[in-house]
């Protein structure tokens, strides 16, 4: 009697092969294009050519204005980064760089003065810089934005509708209903003379309260647009990079395996299973 067993050797050795090159793919291939991508992109940009800034580290100048100094750090010297320790710290950006600000506030406003005032309001916010060739205390507008926004007043409260969908979290209903934002990209320019710079939230009668996410984002200002892009969608541009590596590499894994599975085949290295017979 013959029992034909080619079959399922060929499908165990189907599953051994799929297995390999899916183990391949993930332990090796892909591991090596993020490295590879991550070690051209640190050398096209440099690892300082950005910082975060939370609201942390902003020196409270007065009720509605805040400001950071700035300290600029020549390129032979370690550029240090902000830490978020809730402490006031000085800003520091390479010397002799443009750089450009990103600006991403959230706040509440709270109207302790006049409660029979509306709701609705007009926050005048501006971005004051002081430069080292200014001998006054005096600061330029750099950029001015006036947006409606909502203030709370003393008897404010959120919508009951609200309480069923967020429960007992009453800091969630009140960030839905009353949470302010504030978003500036790739629109203002910092130059290298410029020593502090200034936040100022022109409404007068009000108080406002920053949340712990609000920041300021700096990156340099290339000559080469792809570098300014790369900087400026990060996360964006190592899903492509990562991408093109790993796509690059497995063809090529598949051309170099492809090519040697058909020369061990033409040499009879890989031979058919036989029939057994009992």
């Amino acid at each position: 009697m013959l029992i034909n067993v080619s079959k399922p050797f060929q499908i165990l050795q189907w599953i051994t092969y799929i297995s390999i090159i899916v183990g391949v793919q993930l332990l090796i291939v892909l591991p090596i294009s993020v490295l590879i991508f991550h070690d051209f992109y640190t050398r096209l940009i440099p690892p300082d050519s950005s910082q975060y800034v939370p609201v942390s580290t902003f020196e409270q100048y007065d009720e509605l204005t805040y400001r950071h100094l700035i300290t600029r750090v020549p390129i032979e010297k370690p550029l240090y980064s902000v830490e978020d320790n809730g402490l006031d710290q000085n800003l520091p950006l390479r010397d002799n760089i443009l750089y450009k600000m990103d600006i991403d506030m959230k706040f509440f406003c709270l109207n302790e003065n006049d409660l029979s005032r509306n709701n609705l309001e007009v926050l005048d916010f501006q971005v004051r810089v002081r430069n080292n060739y200014q001998k006054t205390k005096a600061t330029s507008v750099i950029y001015r934005r006036k947006i409606p926004i909502t203030c709370l007043n003393e008897h404010d409260s959120i919508v009951e509708d609200e309480i069923h969908k967020y429960g007992k979290n009453r800091l969630a209903m009140y960030q839905r209903e009353w949470l302010n934002s504030i978003y500036v990209d790739d629109l203002i320019y910092i130059p290298s003379e410029i020593r502090q710079i200034q936040y100022h939230f022109v409404l007068p009668g009000q108080r406002l309260i920053l949340q712990p996410e609000s920041n300021i984002y700096m990156r340099m200002e290339f000559k080469q647009g792809i570098r300014n892009m790369m900087l400026r969608w990060k996360k964006l541009t190592y899903l492509i990079g990562i991408t093109v590596f790993y796509i690059f590499i497995t063809t090529l894994f598949f051309i170099s395996t492809g090519s040697s599975f058909y020369y061990m085949k033409s040499q009879n290295f890989i031979t058919p299973v036989a029939d057994i017979k009992l």
